[in-house]
């Protein structure tokens, strides 16, 4: 059957490659269609809470638009004026729509003597618009003068920079050539993987998206992953031709392609088991409830099969082509001779046993003891001096708003807690506010704008007054007087300060009651009745008894005068009074002044409905409400309405709770426990919390369990294909107890340098190394079981040795050097730390390949020799 597939491959081998060319032109167009995921919460499981919150959040409040923003620190401004002006240069910056800054310790530090503020800038645009890019540069072109700034952008950090793609891709290159029969066997092996890799990065399209790791490293992967079977089979070839050579009919006509066909049939079982094992590997990272798994193992598993039909199909017809010049090109190259280690690895066979079961049994209990990383950090020379926000979204039900308002309240008055701020309609908008703290609150936005309070203090207790169902009541004229006195002393004093302020009474109608104060001279000599000075009157009733007083003052005036004249008469000289709307305006100040409730509130957002749908609708109130207080009151309202929907849905409503807590320490993992026990108690409808500390937190409720579970899988599905290949159990116990040790070792390694290994390495290392560097076992396995049927153990490990170890040390040298530049050399931390573990891990199942399985193999020699 084998034979009969190679010889269809081998004789076809142009149609082969024609197929080949098609589809690699094809794929490559459709590269650039594949879509890259960079916000992690998209990996969430459908059975999470989080991810159930944010399907309520974009059904409430539709998608958000993604938004880039900014943190810049500068030292040096020392005094809140030049702090303000560096805030004013940058909103000034192309492309900066706010620039958020406060004189607080969130925003203003000492450093090394030096005084550091933080100004966070918003952009008009996401991460890949132009706004971006000028922002960018403006900063860029100021970090020499002591600014400093980072972004959390992550398309950055998921772009490989092409300098290291070339970096790693000729390590590569050199490790081939030194391992390589030929000069142009290198050339072979990268044409034949890199056909593989753009098949491989076009059929993505199929998925639509990928995540940022499996678009940053998948090619890089696949290369180092699948480097090892174009080897196995180049080496094969070699050796079928080396015999021909041995025979003299290597020159014979279709030498070359009945070499392939040999080589082909004898190289597919160890290809095939090599690529099987490393293509359920990665498989099992589909097993991950936190879908970057699947993610990256289906990109892999995928790339893998294809190098694997690439190495099957593609290689045979390039080697063929390039024989002769293979021949032509040949060179020294390095292959070990072990003879000696064979021999040492014998003698010391059971010291070495006893060794490798110690080191088993304490990386086993080293790996229990690493603590598992969901987060990452990159260096961030602003975050070290102030700290991150880190945010936390709480969605309830509206009918919750009270016990919602209730929480926040209690979360932003925790002496102990690092919360920052509570924004949620209740604690802003919706927050109930005396008349004192709504002037503070008025004063304090009209000094972050630089203009005056929206509303005085006199207009802001009428509005109270008045919402709260306050009444005009009655005066005396007496006390109508004596208020009139008050109110012009007032604006006499504002006058002389410069700051007048609005005032019910008109100069007009100051000129009117202008004469009031003199009454009681007038009461005193009789000519007015005292009593009505004294009674209590309606506006209306003032009114009318102020238009009867001026009549009574002009017939005593005209007595005097020898005159008479009739009522009717001295109305007509005395003109119109003030009237009644004007004095219930009068009447309305000075019971608010008088008999206000201090106690009584109104929400900002009550406040601003209430004057722009009455206060400016009113002509009463125009000469309380200047023009410029009106279009700052009506603008308010818009924002407020703005700011309202973003809080508040059709069912749902939202609280952002901003901390100082870390993305992930046990100090935010106990913060979350307890807001979410909080708002469990307080909160009778479904609710839900959102933000990367929460993801973080469902992660690693269950992330032991799983990892348990997919290592013993992963361990299980790589022990049954061993035993498939080998047709023995003895096998893959060994090999599969051999490469776990390796993994064990790598992970405590890891935890021994970081202090904790990241989740994502953690399962990697599991399933790429148990199903990638296997293959370097089962490769000298192999040749020790062929050795051994006709020669003794010690020259079976010889022949294992001489056989296998150009094999490992290519492609191990391949996946441990050019894994651990490209771990070295990346600005994202995931990867490169994803990187860096395969690298150990790699290094260390090679060495205990070469330096612990050949003494294995030589203990229990009797059940793993084979027929």
């Amino acid at each position: 059957m084998l034979a009969k597939l190679a010889s269809l491959v081998v004789d076809h081998r142009r149609v082969v490659v024609a197929l080949l060319a098609v589809l690699t032109a094809a794929t490559a167009l459709l590269v650039p269609r594949v879509g890259v995921i960079t916000d992690q919460r998209e990996f969430l499981p459908d059975d999470s809470q989080m991810r159930a919150g944010m399907r309520v959040m974009e059904d409430e409040w539709g998608q958000e638009e993604a938004t880039a923003s900014v943190r810049v620190m500068v030292t040096g401004p020392a005094t809140e004026t030049d702090r303000a002006a560096v805030a004013d240069q940058l909103a000034a910056i192309d492309g900066v729509t706010d620039v958020d800054f406060a004189e607080d310790e969130h925003h203003v530090a000492q450093v090394d003597g030096a005084t550091a503020s933080l100004y966070t800038l918003s952009i008009d645009g996401d991460y890949d618009s132009e706004a971006y890019v000028r922002v960018a540069d403006a900063l860029e072109a100021q970090e020499a003068s002591g600014l400093v700034w980072s972004t959390d952008n992550p398309s950055n950090a998921s772009q490989v920079p092409l300098w290291i793609l070339v970096a790693a891709v000729a390590m590569a290159v050199v490790i081939l050539m030194l391992m390589c029969a030929s000069w142009i066997e290198p050339l072979l092996f990268l044409v034949t993987v890199g056909v593989a890799v753009v098949i491989n990065m076009g059929t993505n399209v199929i998925q639509g998206q990928i995540s940022d790791v499996s678009s940053s490293i998948a090619g890089i992967l696949q290369m180092v992953l699948s480097m090892d079977y174009s080897i196995i089979l180049a080496n094969r070839y070699r050796q079928e031709r080396a015999a021909q050579r041995a025979t003299g009919t290597d020159a014979e006509a279709g030498a070359t392609t009945t070499a392939m066909k040999a080589a082909l049939a004898k190289a597919f079982t160890a290809v095939s088991s090599a690529s099987l094992t490393t293509f359920v590997g990665l498989l099992m990272l589909t097993l991950m409830s936190f879908r970057i798994g699947e993610d990256l193992g289906i990109v892999l598993a995928k790339g893998v099969l294809i190098s694997l039909l690439c190495v099957l199909t593609l290689l045979p017809a390039l080697l063929i082509w390039c024989d002769g010049l293979i021949t032509r090109t040949a060179k020294p190259f390095l292959e070990p001779h072990l003879g000696g280690l064979a021999r040492a690895e014998h003698r010391g066979r059971w010291a070495i046993t006893a060794v490798f079961v110690v080191l088993l049994a304490g990386a086993g209990l080293a790996q229990g003891q690493v603590t598992t990383a969901y987060t990452l950090e990159r260096d961030d020379a602003v975050a070290e001096v102030f700290a991150k926000d880190n945010q936390v979204v709480l969605v309830y039900a509206n009918e919750d708003e009270a016990a919602a308002t209730a929480l926040g309240e209690q979360l932003a008055a925790d002496d102990d807690s690092r919360v920052r701020s509570v924004q949620g309609y209740g604690t802003t908008l919706g927050a109930p506010l005396t008349a004192q703290q709504m002037q503070a609150s008025l004063t304090a936005q009209a000094g972050q704008s630089d203009g005056a309070p929206a509303l005085d203090a006199q207009s802001l207790a009428l509005i109270y007054y008045r919402y709260h169902g306050g009444e005009a009541g009655t005066m005396s004229v007496n006390d109508l007087a004596a208020y009139v006195t008050e109110l012009q002393a007032a604006q006499a004093e504002g006058a002389a300060g410069g700051q007048a302020p609005p005032s019910a009474l008109t100069q007009e109608d100051a000129a009117a009651l202008a004469g009031l104060s003199q009454l009681g001279d007038a009461a005193a000599a009789g000519l007015i009745d005292p009593a009505l000075l004294t009674a209590p009157l309606t506006p209306e009733e003032m009114a009318a008894t102020l238009t009867r007083i001026q009549v009574l003052q002009a017939q005593a005036a005209a007595a005097q005068q020898g005159t008479v004249l009739d009522e009717a008469s001295a109305a007509a000289t005395v003109g119109p009074g003030v009237d009644a709307a004007t004095l219930e305006m009068l009447y309305l100040n000075r019971a608010a002044a008088t008999s206000s409730d201090p106690a009584w509130t109104m929400s900002t957002d009550e406040l601003l409905t209430y004057v722009t749908s009455t206060v400016l609708a009113d002509p009463a109130y125009a000469d309380l409400v200047s023009q410029e207080q009106a279009d700052a009151l009506t603008a308010a309202k818009e924002q407020a309405d703005a700011a309202r929907a973003e809080l508040v849905g059709q069912s749902r409503s939202r609280m952002v709770i901003t901390t100082g807590y870390p993305e992930e320490s046990p100090e935010t993992s106990a913060f979350i426990e307890d807001l979410t026990a909080r708002a469990d108690d307080a909160l009778s409808a479904p609710h839900w919390t959102i933000g990367s500390s929460v993801m973080v937190q469902e992660m690693r409720s269950g992330f032991a369990s799983e990892n348990l579970r997919i290592a013993l899988l992963t361990a299980l599905a790589i022990f049954v294909i061993v035993a498939l290949t080998f047709r023995s159990l003895a096998v893959p116990a060994i090999l599969v107890l051999l490469v776990e040790c390796g993994v064990l070792v790598t992970v405590a390694a890891s935890g021994l340098v970081a202090g904790s290994m990241y989740y994502l390495a953690m399962l990697v290392v599991q399933c790429i190394l148990m199903g990638a560097t296997i293959d370097y076992a089962i490769v000298l396995t192999t040749y020790y079981r062929q050795h051994r049927r006709t020669e003794d153990v010690i020259d079976s490990l010889k022949g294992a040795y001489d056989g296998a170890i150009h094999t490992i040390l290519t492609s191990g040298l391949i996946m441990v050097l050019v894994t651990g530049v490209l771990g070295w050399l990346f600005e994202n931390p995931t990867v490169g730390q994803i990187c860096q573990t395969i690298s150990v891990g790699a290094l260390s199942a090679v060495l205990l390949i070469v330096l612990v399985l050949p003494a294995l193999l030589a203990v229990s020699d009797r059940w793993v020799r084979g027929r």
